[in-house]
């Protein structure tokens, strides 16, 4: 079982990752826009349907961890990935920007999950 703060980094840079992932499809689906591959496994990622309903229960499953008296709810999820902004919490995790995802050594993270 993980800690708190060990559920507070996962659930950190798995917000990172969903937000590009979403940020992605949706420009794909409006402008036809492929983005640059940081990796193969964000490219799967990119392709596959699920991919963000995943991470969303992820990132619910360790707010669980982090209170657990967390009900988990459409505007709580809203309120996790939106209580700080995605470039801070790139910068905390020795990120460029919320695009450097080769910092976060992804399939290592994803393995977590």
């Amino acid at each position: 079982m993980l800690s708190r703060e060990e559920a507070k980094e996962l659930q950190d840079k798995l917000i990172i990752i969903y937000k590009f992932i979403s940020h992605q499809k949706h420009l794909k689906g409006l402008f036809g826009y492929r983005p640059p591959m940081v990796s193969n496994l964000v490219e799967k990622l990119l392709k596959t349907s699920g991919s963000e309903k995943i991470l969303k229960e992820a990132i619910m499953e360790l707010e669980t961890i982090i209170k657990p008296d967390t009900q988990k709810s459409e505007e709580l999820f809203y309120h996790i990935i939106n209580r700080e902004d995605v470039e801070f919490i790139a910068k905390r995790y020795g990120m460029k920007d919320s695009w450097d995802l080769k910092r976060l050594k992804i399939e290592k993270i994803l393995r977590k999950i």
